[in-house]
């Protein structure tokens, strides 16, 4: 590495170099629309773009890069499909690094999954004829005529099973929206938030997890859904349990898999052996009377003859 380079580079370098010398390991279930040179390459600008992920640890970029790569989404924070984002860990005194798809990469997860045939989002501004209904007969109509210069006032999902004819709908106002931000997400108020560069997006983020939550989806889906959630708050707590971050081992090579058990191999319980049966030597009658007595007989048999004999 040249440590002629200021701080940063060095950093990236690093964090580069390694990623590069375990790609085999890190890259093992890419899909094929993606490349390994294109996830690092896409790392590493994200780090350029925010100064926060050069306070990550290693084992943690690492670990999202590898959560991003299983799920098939390019965290550029461009496209909207996937973000790399720094969590304080306040419990480690760490900053860690976390992919969170975008709500375009988990609209991708949905139908990724075959199940989900139709998913969308809008928005409706003042102007627009809106209205819905809930209960037996479900209905939602919604006529634009608007433009993005109107306020909006509610925000809607839409989606269909495979198979099932019924669509699925959820409806948010701008004051649920805004109630359900204010009391999950920190940090709203902050210049570079979401919230405040693309509050419009971020709405319907929070309405189509709303709506995934009711739909028979996977459970890795689910997953995703309540872990996009949870961190939207801005704070990873450290606690056991709760982070996304995949174990990797940063040491070269991630572990080689348990070799798996060996079959119990069947005993077969050994019989009890026979006694040898002692014959009597006419000595000792104590002893003749403690011998094995033959099936079908009894001690009074040998009673009566002279020696013990029978």
């Amino acid at each position: 590495m040249n440590e002629t380079l200021p701080a940063e580079l060095q950093t990236i370098a690093s964090v580069r170099e390694f990623i590069t010398l375990n790609s085999d390991n890190i890259f093992g279930a890419l899909p094929k629309h993606l490349t390994a040179e294109r996830m690092i390459r896409t790392m590493c600008t994200a780090m350029s773009r925010n100064q926060d992920l050069l306070e990550c640890t290693q084992h943690s970029l690492i670990g999202a890069l590898v959560e991003a790569s299983t799920l098939g989404l390019e965290p550029d924070g461009v496209l909207g499909f996937a973000y790399l984002v720094p969590f304080k860990n306040n419990k480690a005194g760490t900053t860690e690094c976390t992919m969170i798809p975008g709500y375009k990469g988990l609209r991708e997860l949905a139908y990724r999954s075959g199940k989900v045939s139709k998913l969308y989002m809008r928005i409706v501004r003042e102007p627009d004829e809106f209205g819905y209904q809930y209960g037996l007969k479900e209905t939602l109509f919604h006529v634009p005529k608007g433009n993005a210069a109107d306020n909006w006032t509610h925000v809607y999902a839409v989606g269909k099973m495979s198979d099932d004819d019924d669509p699925m709908f959820e409806v948010m106002s701008r004051a649920d929206v805004e109630a359900h931000r204010d009391k999950y997400a920190k940090g709203t108020s902050r210049r570079d938030s979401a919230w405040q560069t693309a509050p419009e997006e971020m709405a319907k983020k929070t309405v189509m997890r709303k709506l995934l939550k009711q739909m028979p989806l996977s459970s890795e889906i689910q997953r995703h859904v309540a872990a996009d959630e949870y961190y939207e708050g801005g704070v990873f707590d450290g606690t056991p349990g709760k982070s996304r971050v995949r174990a990797v081992d940063i040491t070269g090579s991630l572990p080689a898999p348990e070799p798996p058990a060996e079959p119990a191999q069947k005993t077969t319980p050994k019989k009890p052996r026979k006694k040898a049966e002692q014959k009597p030597t006419g000595d000792d009658p104590a002893a003749d009377f403690e011998r094995e007595v033959p099936t079908g007989t009894t001690p009074d048999m040998f009673a009566g003859g002279e020696g013990g004999t029978p």
